[in-house]
């Protein structure tokens, strides 16, 4: 079985729940994780001008009771020195 395989089923198993529900929230949150004091950082970004890390943003669908229907998204970024 091929990646692209298991992420396809598991899209569409996502678009059947997401279709049985009425209403799906969409929440999301975007963290800043510290690198600064850490050892091995070489090839890492920057979270702020002088604080090395960086920032994930992810996207959770959810039904309005609090019913995870999926991670709808995770993306990380970062600055570059």
């Amino acid at each position: 079985m091929y990646p692209s395989h298991t992420i396809k089923a598991h899209r569409n198993g996502t678009v059947k729940r997401m279709a049985d529900e009425p209403v799906i929230l969409a929440v999301q949150d975007t963290t800043g994780v510290n690198y600064d004091g850490q050892r091995n950082t070489e090839g890492n970004g920057y979270i702020s001008d002088k604080t090395m890390g960086v920032n994930i943003h992810t996207c959770l669908a959810v039904t309005p009771d609090g019913l995870g229907v999926c991670c709808a998204s995770r993306i990380k970024w970062y600055k570059y020195s």
